[in-house]
């Protein structure tokens, strides 16, 4: 929780584009992926990436300095399935709301 803004840790947002959404810090996916992915983290070329632009890449593992640690490579591991999951929408604005 370290470094976070009192609107991060109050807000979540609904995707829209994705383009003004922390991909770390803001809670966008029910959780806040610093906390969840924090070895990974650590190998981040940008920490301050937005959802859309690590959604948009066309690899992956383009996003991380290599190589990775053991744990890293099992936090992307995972990281890539949850991803696979996340949709947004071009057309659409961001939601915020506060929890």
């Amino acid at each position: 929780m370290e470094g976070r803004s009192q609107a991060q840790l109050i807000s979540r947002c609904t995707l829209g584009d994705g383009s003004t959404v922390l991909f770390w810090d803001d809670n966008w996916s029910g959780v806040i992926l610093a906390e969840n992915y924090s070895e990974l983290l650590q190998f981040s070329r940008n920490n301050q990436s937005s959802v859309r632009n690590v959604l948009d890449a066309q690899d992956l593992e383009s996003l991380f300095m290599l190589p990775l640690t053991e744990n890293a490579y099992k936090e992307l591991t995972s990281l890539q399935t949850f991803l696979q999951s996340v949709t947004y929408d071009e057309a659409a604005k961001n939601k915020w709301t506060m929890i």
